[in-house]
Formats: structure tokens, sequence, C-alpha cells
């Protein structure tokens, strides 16, 4: 197997202004340099493409990438902060955070949002069954009602008990 060998930049450079030239094939280049043809094209074709940039003023040039990287993260820092402030004054109930999440929200899913509440997303999903206690009565009132409501069962109520 053949070992990796690293070539500067200036070789790269030669290489690439010969194959610009075009004094020679590049098959011709590779037997000379002894580097591949696939390479000798690609070092060609990167000098191609920044050619343009040797040219550049760098004093009139701005580096736009860097101004929107700041921005981004200064944005980032912030509504982190604003997501801390939130997750420390938080003293609502489950029920008033229910209310505060959108399900047709865009950006954020159910899941999403129910994480920056604090609220499991169970808990959102959650319907509460409605208090019953007046359906249910002791055993003793029962069989008062049952009286109540079924006075031709009092006699046979009377003969068969277990009923």
């Amino acid at each position: 197997m053949a070992k990796h060998i690293r070539h500067t930049p200036n070789f790269k450079a030669k290489a690439a202004m010969a194959a610009i030239k075009e004094n020679k094939t590049i098959a011709e280049l590779s037997q000379e340099l002894k580097v591949s043809r696939i390479q000798i094209a690609r070092w060609k074709a990167i000098a191609v493409e920044r050619l343009g940039e040797l040219f550049e003023d760098s004093r009139y040039r701005k580096n736009q990438s860097d101004v929107d990287v700041e921005a981004l993260y200064a944005q980032i820092e912030k509504l982190q902060a604003k997501l801390e402030f939130l997750k420390k004054k938080q003293v609502l109930k489950n029920d008033a955070l229910r209310v505060l999440i959108e399900p047709e929200h865009g950006m954020l899913s159910i899941e999403e949002q129910c994480d920056v509440l604090g609220l499991c997303r169970s808990s959102y999903y959650y319907k509460p069954i409605p208090d019953l206690k007046h359906f249910y009565v002791s055993g003793g009132q029962r069989v008062d009602q049952n009286h109540f409501f079924l006075p031709l069962a009092r006699s046979a109520l009377r003969k068969n008990p277990i009923l």
C-alpha cells in the first residue's frame, strides 16, 4: 500500500499552475510529479475557483459570516436567559400550563412546548374524571333508596333478604 504523502501548499500551487498552463497533459504532469491525475485535477479546480480571491482588497472586504455568527450567538444567549428565567419563575399549576400549549404551533412540537414549560407530556393529554361522589353511596343508603323507589319490593326483600 502506498504511503500517504502530505504535500506543501507551494507544491500544490506549482502543480495547479502547470495544469492551468496546459503545456503538458495532466497525465504527463502526474508522472513527472508522482501525484495522481485526479489529485492534480482537484488542485487545478481549486486554484481556478479561488483565483479571484487573490485580487480582492482586504480593506474593503467585509466578512459577513463572522458578523452573522456573532449576532446569532447573542440571540441564542438571550433566548437561553429567557428560558432560564421562565423556568425559575414558574408557579403555575398543570391546568394553567396546559392552556399555554399551542398544538398548531409551527416551530415547536407539543413535546418541546411541554419541556419548556416543565410539564409532563402525559399531563397535557390528561382529562380529569368528573367528581362522582353523589353516585357512590353506602350500603345502608342503597337499601333505603331501594325501599323508597321500589315500595313493592319490600315484601320480596323481607322474604328473600339476599336480593
